[in-house]
């Protein structure tokens, strides 16, 4: 449960989005000059989509 709650704890978009952009820049980054700017373009989509899902939730519960 310590891992968990570590790892993932309230936001686990930000966990899955730190894998994707972990696995896209190995795969897709071998010997290329894309990766730095790939790296820096998927960490601002990760950043972006997790405060999207909390403004979502904050919305939802103010409406209660």
């Amino acid at each position: 449960m310590f891992w968990w709650e570590f790892l993932i704890g309230d936001t686990p978009e930000i966990f899955i989005g730190t894998i994707v952009v972990l696995g896209a820049v190995l795969v897709l980054g071998k010997g290329n000059t894309v990766s730095p700017y790939l790296l820096v373009l998927l960490v601002c989509a990760t950043v972006a989509t997790s405060v999207w899902v909390e403004m979502k939730r904050t919305i939802k519960r103010a409406r209660k």
